[in-house]
């Protein structure tokens, strides 16, 4: 009976808030135009349409270039998917200062429209350990390429030397001092996954330390991977789906840390039980933890509808305060 009253709620909240963009504009009739570089459809409860470029303008606004930028209806929009440590002008808290851009779509969380990369849609993260613990390898996966990016800012490279030092076995199928190549077939994707469940341990480094940036690496590994290892300080508390030790941090600049963590992986190579137990939040019917699952759930509705929806509110409530101003 709550479920239901809970749903009934929903609906209603939902109605009310089609009635009031309704008000202002009949987004069905007159639907968000979203300038695009290829004319790809966006399925959104707000009518969203993309209108291709027919000029240089692409779905990215350089700081330095206003004349390449993305157009939501009348608001220009700044938006990427990179760290701002490698491309410093793209700083949410500048972008911010500039108001150079009405919708800052960034990797922050303190975008306007947040660009993430995991989703519920995208990624199993519930995927039921299908292979047997016993032919999982008892070594860690890693899939780093572009090859000194990051080296400065975050170190993966060096950790690997590092993890291997500790006399941790570590596979690497990318372009980066490569020990072993692939062998399963498919789309990159199916490879991958298909390769990440072979392992026990899955290093999801990213190229740079930053807060908010994580990359489908992170998702792939906690979805296919056994336990992820990653670099930080990270807000591990977000992204940790179960209890201590379903997800490990490193610290680069940290040596005592590091080494406590390369630690508890040889304990946790060594104890089956102990493995078994990091990896068991995949059996609770609640799913991973709530952090967790409110990140994904912010990529379960596509970045280009939420950006619509983002535009479309901010169109009615630029008319309604206009109504105020007028005195209707």
């Amino acid at each position: 009976a709550r479920e239901s009253e809970h749903e009934k709620v929903l609906l209603q909240a939902r109605e009310s808030r089609v009635q009031r963009l309704r008000s202002v504009r009949d987004f069905s009739m007159e639907p968000i135009r979203f300038v695009l570089r290829n004319n790809e459809s966006i399925e959104c409860d707000v009518g969203c349409e993309t209108v291709p470029a027919k000029t240089k303008i692409t779905n990215m606004f350089l700081p330095d270039r206003r004349r390449e930028s993305a157009r939501v209806d009348k608001y220009l929009m700044a938006h990427i998917m990179e760290s701002a440590t490698n491309f410093p002008a793209w700083k949410v808290s500048k972008l911010w200062r500039m108001e150079a851009a009405d919708i800052v779509a960034t990797m922050s969380l303190c975008s306007h429209v947040p660009a993430v990369y995991g989703s519920g849609k995208e990624f199993d993260i519930m995927e039921a350990l299908d292979v047997e613990t016993s032919s999982r390898q008892n070594a860690a996966v890693a899939f780093i390429s572009n090859c000194g990016m990051g080296t400065a800012t975050s170190g993966r490279e060096d950790m690997l030397k590092t993890l291997r030092a500790e006399g941790i076995e570590v596979h690497n199928y990318g372009g980066c001092e490569r020990t072993h190549n692939e062998t399963e077939t498919g789309s990159r994707e199916e490879r991958k996954a298909k390769t990440l469940r072979k392992y026990k341990f899955c290093l999801a480094f990213e190229n740079t330390i930053e807060l908010d940036y994580k990359s489908e690496k992170l998702f792939q590994c906690i979805a296919y991977g056994g336990i992820p290892v990653v670099l930080g300080p990270f807000q591990e508390e977000h992204y940790r789906p179960g209890g201590a030790d379903s997800l490990l941090e490193l610290h680069p600049k940290d040596e005592a840390q590091v080494n406590r963590t390369a630690a508890r992986i040889r304990y946790l190579m060594s104890n089956e039980t102990a493995w078994r137990a990091a990896v068991s939040w995949k059996d609770d019917q609640a799913g991973p933890s709530l952090p967790l699952r409110a990140f994904l759930g912010l990529g379960m509705v596509r970045f280009g509808c939420r950006t619509c929806i983002h535009a479309a509110d901010r169109l009615t409530r630029e008319s309604e305060q206009k109504r105020e101003d007028w005195g209707g």
